[in-house]
């Protein structure tokens, strides 16, 4: 099961610093993205362009790092329970648009049944990881190491 976790967390990582990276690089490019889905008050749109991308790099890293695992678990559910309900409200209004997820990954990706079902499962993974992520191989190393250093373990 500590391995099973350990991938899981691995691969929610690696997807969110891959996610990440395109939008940061070209955040206006993410800026149009954002605005076409017309969820968000126009003044609103590059603050949440230019801040969600960094969220999911920081995200990312911090599941690969095994730090604040639940945490940073937690943040991509809710990031994910916020994508889905985007595009999902988009597709139900049968509107046609690029989903802005991955970039150079999967450049000029419509929103559909497709990545609406990749990011439920996705969001599967991120649930199972915020619950469980704790349990997972080099989970939690960084606080361990701390209690170790204050108790004068291996000083």
């Amino acid at each position: 099961m500590r391995a099973l976790l350990f991938v899981l967390r691995l691969l929610l990582g690696v997807l969110f610093v891959l996610a990440s990276v395109d939008k940061i690089a070209h955040p206006e490019v993410f800026v149009v993205s954002v605005n076409k889905y017309q969820l968000l008050p126009p003044t609103l749109v590059p603050l949440a362009a230019v801040t969600l991308p960094w969220i999911e790099l920081l995200a990312g890293v911090a599941l690969l790092a095994g730090i604040g695992v639940e945490g940073a678990a937690l943040v991509t559910t809710v990031l994910l329970v916020a994508f889905l309900s985007g595009m999902g409200i988009n597709f139900a209004r049968g509107r046609e648009l690029d989903c802005g997820c991955f970039g150079f990954l999967i450049p000029n990706e419509q929103v559909g049944p497709i990545s609406l079902t990749r990011d439920g499962l996705v969001l599967v993974v991120s649930v199972v990881v915020t619950l469980c992520g704790r349990r997972s191989w080099g989970a939690g190393w960084l606080s361990r190491w701390r209690d170790e250093r204050s108790r004068g373990v291996g000083k």
